[in-house]
């Protein structure tokens, strides 16, 4: 039993069910309750809900009915309802008959053990659609907000009437009203507890939190919550959203022009639409550039649906990197800001927007394109993990992020393997609970396992290939971490060049010398203190330079990618630093971001790899005359499978040529060739497909979009 409990139902175009719904809770509250008081909020229905309400309350003192002349959403619903509600406990559910109140005994059970008494459905009965909405924003909020409900958005909660009043104002309308009362409640240091509660499939009535201009207004709502509540200044927003712009421009601008489109691209292109299309599952990833190993598929399965969406052209996928870009400028702008401050955040995000090499590597469709963001991710993960001092559910839905995103970083490229220490050495430090590691690792192993199912089908290819690479050291790795050191500085120094001065050699020796001379200047008179955050930034970039030192070939930009956000960030934090004694400091990050914008990637001509690869193709199909065809490609660094993609897609009959079965030779040999024409010579070139495919002539030739077409047939 209780004392007294205010209820009320926020209600809108329920006429099919407010009537059984005020049945239900008057049933139930003369069984458990002193006294109470049922409050109908009638956010301007259009249909007979008025009506029936206020029948219903003319035939019960005990039930009031409040109208709004015009539909306020559910949030304005909600603070009526508690504005109205006359005792020291308020419950609320919504009346379309999805949850059962008898089960608010399950809340008052709790009410000497919490001030906000939430519930979470147990099963959802929506639709999917629905269900992925709701999972997607209140991941969403999480993300945003640290939001740590179960089920925020469940209709059916016990509040005290002293948390609504201590918590205003609320200025969230629509869905975020709910997430700014919990967010404030939290920090405000009121306890909480959550009971799982049935949920039953809408009987009468249409569901109108999906709605188009409901999500719009939410997310403006979200943002501005978020703005508040991290205590962003109207000036710090301006800016923070300019980089983003920037940033997005400068990714996005006539991508379909600019995108790499070469071999990787489309063989990548052509395994994940013959997923799509012939449901074929896959183990394995790309291959390793040296070593000859693989890695995973996670980047497919994370493509599939952007390839479709852009109806199978090369360009959904890069879209959708371009804006994994996007999203690692905010992260490396959040990050700064809650590790160092706003200055190091916003100096680091700036330089990162702007970075040619890194937009270069933020607008092509390749698996080591999306490791900086989730290098980030794992490496703010444990952060997260260590500073937290408490057993609670945040521990455990972190260490499921950092599981997932290591997962993501290893199947990019294996130099993510370098995060690896340090990751490990602040999950020793903080040791969390076994429950929430072994959640992690499981579902970890989960998302690694189509590699181990491919190398137990296939010998232990991998395993192999990946012992042969440490194995013979002489050409690959040094097993002496020792001879690493000496090699730190050089790579550092060529890191910084590639990714803050724009590839400006003696600028860049410059600037890491003068980085290294500030930090000590700034650690030897104690301008600065070492704590978790500097430590876990400099475990990250020193076991990542530590690691390539040990590498003993040439290392190319993308080797970086798992320190891409570091570098930014060290640097961020430290021009933060020294502007507190010069303001003149600022000037070093404006020359880097003019360096940057002076030569950034599209002021060069677009290099139009994908609309040849087209052009060529509809040539190809054009002169194939329905037959099948063989082809091949001459160049320096590019393969057939940018070409092939687009004639599969096309429908055309092209085999791959196999020197081992002789079917798949056929009577006609497209080469494409990407160099000068007096390199191409066709007949006598060294291609795997053209000397597989025989003694050949030239029967015909074409220029097509700067490339040389040849079809070649057989000699008699």
């Amino acid at each position: 039993m209780i004392d007294n409990l205010s209820v009320f139902l926020p209600t809108f175009n329920e006429e099919g069910n407010i009537k059984a719904a005020v049945a239900k809770v008057v049933s139930v509250l003369k069984k458990v309750v002193g006294k109470w008081e049922l409050i109908i909020v009638d956010d301007g229905s259009t249909d007979d809900t008025s009506k029936i309400a206020d029948e219903l309350a003319g035939a019960d003192r005990r039930i009031r009915v409040i109208h709004h002349g015009v539909n306020r959403g559910y949030g304005g619903a909600l603070k009526t309802g508690f504005e109205n509600a006359k005792y020291s406990w308020v419950s609320f559910m919504d009346s379309d008959r999805q949850f059962d109140f008898s089960e608010i005994e399950k809340f008052i059970v709790k009410k000497n053990e919490a001030d906000l008494i939430l519930g979470y459905r147990l099963k959802r009965a929506d639709s999917l659609a629905r269900k992925i909405f709701t999972f997607g924003w209140s991941t969403l909020a999480r993300l945003m907000l640290g939001l740590k409900a179960r089920d925020y958005s469940c209709g059916f909660k016990m509040i005290k009437k002293k948390v609504y009043e201590d918590i205003q104002p609320l200025v969230g309308e629509e869905k975020v009203t709910q997430i700014e009362m919990l967010v404030k409640a939290r920090k405000m240091g009121f306890k909480f507890a959550q009971v799982g509660v049935n949920h039953f499939p809408r009987i009468s009535g249409k569901p109108t939190g999906a709605k188009l201009k409901v999500v719009i207004k939410s997310l403006y709502d979200l943002l501005g919550l978020w703005r508040r509540l991290h205590k962003i200044s109207k000036q710090e927003l301006l800016i923070i959203f300019v980089i983003l712009a920037v940033g997005a421009f400068l990714r996005l601008y006539r991508i379909g022009d600019y995108m790499t489109f070469l071999g990787d691209e489309g063989r990548d292109a052509i395994i994940v639409r013959r997923l799509l299309v012939n449901f074929d599952p896959i183990l394995i990833g790309p291959g390793t550039s040296i070593g000859g190993m693989y890695l995973g598929p996670l980047y497919y399965y994370l493509i599939a649906p952007f390839l479709f969406l852009a109806n199978f052209s090369p360009v959904g996928p890069s879209v959708f990197v371009a804006w994994v870009g996007v999203a690692t400028i905010w992260l490396v702008y959040h990050v700064g800001k809650e590790w160092f401050s706003e200055k190091a955040g916003l100096i680091a995000s700036a330089l990162y927007a702007v970075s040619p090499i890194v937009i270069i590597y933020s607008r092509s469709s390749w698996n080591p394109n999306i490791i900086p963001f989730f290098a980030l991710l794992s490496v703010y993960s444990i952060w997260k993990v260590f500073k937290s001092r408490e057993a609670s559910r945040e521990v455990g839905w972190w260490l499921i992020v950092l599981g997932i995103s290591f997962a993501f970083v290893l199947q990019s490229h294996y130099l993510g393997f370098l995060l690896a220490p340090t990751l490990f050495l602040f999950w020793y430090l903080r040791r969390p609970p076994i429950r929430y590691t072994l959640y992690a690792i499981t579902i970890f192993l989960f998302l690694m396992s189509p590699l181990v199912i491919f190398d137990t089908r296939h010998g232990w290819n991998n395993f192999s290939a990946m012992k042969k690479f440490f194995g013979q050291r002489q050409t690959t790795v040094s097993a002496r971490p020792w001879n690493a050191i000496p090699k730190m500085y050089p790579i550092y120094s060529d890191m910084n060049t590639s990714l803050l001065t724009a590839k400006n050699a003696a600028v860049g020796k410059w600037l890491t010398f003068g980085i290294v001379v500030s930090l000590v200047y700034l650690f030897a008179f104690r301008k600065f203190s070492l704590d978790s955050r500097f430590y876990l930034l400099a475990f990250w970039m020193g076991f990542g330079l530590l690691g390539l030192g040990l590498y003993k070939q040439q290392i190319y930009d993308h080797y970086y990618g798992f320190m891409f956000p570091a570098a930014f960030l060290l640097f961020g934090y430290l021009v933060s630093l020294l502007v507190k004694k010069s303001s003149a400091y600022y000037l070093v990050p404006i020359v880097l971001i003019l360096f940057s914008l002076a030569v950034t990637p599209i002021k060069s001509p677009p290099n139009m790899q994908m609309q040849r690869a087209i052009e060529v193709s509809k040539k190809i199909s054009e002169e194939a005359k329905g037959q099948s065809f063989n082809i091949a490609v001459v160049a320096e660094r590019n393969y057939e499978d940018g070409y092939q993609y687009f004639l599969e897609k096309d429908g055309q009959p092209v085999i791959e040529i196999d020197a081992q079965i002789e079917e798949t030779v056929t009577n006609q040999l497209f080469v494409i060739c990407e160099m000068v024409p007096e390199k191409c010579d066709p007949t006598h070139s060294s291609k795997a497909e053209v000397a597989n495919f025989g003694w050949s002539k030239i029967e015909n030739q074409w220029e097509v979009f700067g490339a040389r077409l040849y079809k070649l047939g057989h000699t008699k």
